[in-house]
Formats: structure tokens, sequence, C-alpha cells
């Protein structure tokens, strides 16, 4: 059930975004980072253009680089995909919806 008083965004921010601010925060390039996860750069590129979800595993392994729990990054996939979709049937129900105002 959705509270009324919520906010819920009309906008997805992806993991990504917040993945960059945090490296730029700590000097960290997208490299560097890969050598300390010992992930690929491609993944962390990935990740951050927003085009690979953050894992169980890689959420693990950047908990470790940033001291931020595996369940925040989780949480971030999670709710941008969540947000996504929502979005996206939005746009998808909004004829119907418009002709049902009428």
């Amino acid at each position: 059930m959705i509270n009324r008083n919520e906010f819920i965004p009309d906008y997805a921010v992806s993991p990504g975004e917040i993945l960059e601010e945090e490296m730029e925060s700590r000097n960290l390039s997208p490299s560097a980072l890969a050598e300390l996860t010992g992930l690929s750069d491609e993944t962390i590129d990935g990740i951050i253009e927003g085009r690979t979800p953050i894992t169980a595993d890689i959420a693990v392994k950047l908990e470790s680089v940033f001291n931020l729990p595996a369940h925040f990054w989780n949480n971030l996939e999670r709710r941008y995909q969540e947000t996504k979709m929502r979005l996206g049937k939005q746009v998808q129900l909004q004829p119907e919806l418009e002709g049902l105002r009428d």
C-alpha cells in the first residue's frame, strides 16, 4: 500500500551515479576501483553508465572499499530497478488513463 504522503520521484537515480560520487569523494578512478574490487574496468564502467546492475557479489566488493554496507548498494539497485519499472508502466498506461478521464 502506498502512503499518500510518501515522496515518489518521477525519475530514477542509477546506483552508478552514487558510485561515481563516492569514487570522486575518495579520488578513485574507475581503474583503481576495479583493481581494489577485483572487478573488470568494463564492469565498473558499466555500473557507472547504468548498463551493469549491482549484484550481491558486487555489493560485497563495494562494501569492502567504501565501508558502506552491501545492503546499501543492493537497496540502491533494487530501488532503481523498481522506479524504472514503475515509470515505464506509467508511460505505457498514460494513453489509457487519459481515455478514462474524458
